[in-house]
């Protein structure tokens, strides 16, 4: 199990519902789609990545179902995925982060989140809280989430 931000095109005047469908309904049809991992904007997010965490591996996934991108970093346990597709980023973190390090993950995930906005303009969709979030405004009530499952599931 694990906290999941997905984030993505959001058009105008489509509720996010609608977007959601269509995201959904474009992936499956694209199951062996034309990803192109040298594609530019693809290219700079993840030049942009590694910067922020030089320690972060990429690896191209072809064999899957659908072709994408995977970031990690094998050097902490954090846990962290990106998954870069060819209309979607998705970028999860595991439900076992104790509340002494959930903020500095959530603070690590924040400067992806970041990182990726600046440079494709996704919206970014927390997908527990089923909403669109603000970076500035929101990423405080995700973490609060995130938290309350990993209480909840200690009981």
């Amino acid at each position: 199990m694990s906290y999941d931000f997905l984030l993505f095109e959001l058009e105008p005047g489509l509720s996010l519902h609608a977007a959601l469908e269509k995201l959904e309904i474009r992936s499956v049809d694209n199951e062996h789609s034309s990803f192109d991992p040298q594609n530019t904007t693809v290219q700079q997010i993840i030049s942009a990545l590694l910067q922020k965490n030089p320690h972060l591996v990429v690896q191209t996934i072809k064999q899957s179902a659908i072709p994408h991108i995977e970031l990690n970093d094998p050097t902490n346990d954090r846990g962290i995925q990106i998954s870069i597709f060819a209309e979607e980023i998705s970028i999860t973190v595991p439900y076992w982060h104790e509340m002494s390090t959930s903020k500095s993950v959530f603070a690590e995930i924040e400067g992806y989140l970041q990182t990726i906005q600046a440079l494709s303009h996704y919206a970014i969709y927390d997908r527990q809280m089923d909403q669109i979030i603000d970076l500035k405004n929101d990423l405080g009530f995700s973490l609060d989430y995130y938290d309350m499952i990993m209480a909840q599931a200690k009981k």
